[in-house]
């Protein structure tokens, strides 16, 4: 799950709106929608840890992402290799 993604899910999880989160943050609800729904956004960090602080989590949950989940499977062995790539 991405930032946007994350920022979404935990900004609706406290039943907040765009505007609500900017005015606790000090930004703009357009630029926390650019946030959420454009990948490239990249927040500063201090926005970021105005962001964690409200919406109750760490900044470094909300900047780990897992970008790849890979399935190996070797069927004729019956081997399953689940992998995660976190950053």
């Amino acid at each position: 799950m991405k930032l946007g993604e994350k920022l979404k899910q935990l900004r609706t999880q406290n039943k907040l709106t765009y505007k609500e989160l900017a005015n606790r943050v000090n930004s703009s609800p357009s630029y926390l929608c650019e946030i959420e729904k454009l990948p490239h956004r990249k927040p500063s960090a201090e926005l970021v840890n105005k962001l964690a602080d409200v919406l109750n989590v760490t900044s470094e949950l909300l900047l780990k992402t897992i970008t790849k989940l890979r399935l190996w499977g070797l069927r004729e062995e019956g081997l399953w290799f689940f992998s995660y790539f976190c950053f």
